[in-house]
């Protein structure tokens, strides 16, 4: 496969999956869903999105993450608005 056909959704999924408060790597988690939205958006499916956003509301509800991962996971909150808006 080349790197330009790759486009992360099942590991959009599976890292959708693990964010949760009590993973020890909920932060590593965080970074990395942030890059990937930005990098890479049609990687949402409706379903995966829906996931993404109620991890990311939860995870920040429980404000148990770094304020950097904060901060990224508003931001993926409002991507994924901006991404089914319309």
């Amino acid at each position: 496969m080349k790197p330009d056909t790759w486009h992360g959704t099942e590991l959009l999924r599976h890292l959708t999956g693990k964010l949760y408060s009590t993973n020890p790597y909920a932060d590593v988690v965080a970074h990395t869903l942030w890059a990937l939205v930005m990098l890479r958006p049609s990687t949402l499916d409706p379903r995966t999105a829906d996931d993404l956003k109620e991890a990311a509301t939860r995870v920040l509800e429980e404000a148990t993450v770094s304020p950097q991962s904060q901060r990224e996971l508003e931001a993926i909150i409002y991507a994924l608005r901006m991404i089914h808006r319309g």
